[in-house]
């Protein structure tokens, strides 16, 4: 019975977010990510280890990474008004190039929700992630400083501490 509901749990949540991903309610949508949601479920139904627990620990991780999704969803809005300038030639001169930024996260997982999170903002790409020597190199668009320190808070910004507190404490 804990699997059944645990599966059509995971099933609704995957409903939601491909119905939302795909930005319209139509019948053919809905049909189609019950498909997937519902096979997806059904595949992960063995492997799932994750139960859901409503202690303060994890009502507080849980309200970090709406936060962290929240400043995602915001600093990619401002990234896209970025390139968005470049591409439309409002902004005529840019310098492309590599930047190390040292991390202070110790978890490998959060280290690379972090990569995979300046990857999916636009105008930067995560290219190397040394988890030994907590960094990352990070291709950026337009470098406004040489610092590292300084790239970092530019580039990373709140991240790094959100995913400290989802995934390390």
């Amino acid at each position: 019975m804990k699997k059944l509901s645990s599966a059509l749990a995971l099933s609704l949540t995957l409903l939601v977010v491909y119905t939302a991903y795909t930005g319209r309610i139509s019948s053919i949508t809905l049909v189609t990510g019950l498909i997937i949601s519902v096979t997806i479920s059904l595949l992960l139904a063995k492997e799932q280890t994750v139960g859901v627990s409503f202690k303060p620990r994890s009502i507080l991780k849980a309200i970090y990474l709406f936060k962290y999704s929240y400043h995602f969803l915001i600093t990619e809005i401002k990234e896209h008004a970025e390139v968005a300038k470049i591409i439309l030639g409002t902004e005529t001169r840019i310098r492309p190039g590599l930047v190390e930024i040292p991390l202070e996260i110790e978890s490998g997982t959060a280290m690379a929700i972090l990569a995979l999170t300046i990857t999916n903002t636009p105008g930067t790409i995560a290219v190397h992630l040394d988890v030994n020597k907590k960094s990352m190199i990070v291709h950026w668009i337009n470098v406004k400083v040489d610092d590292p320190s300084k790239a970092k808070e530019i580039i990373v910004g709140k991240f790094e501490n959100l995913a400290k507190r989802v995934l390390e404490q």
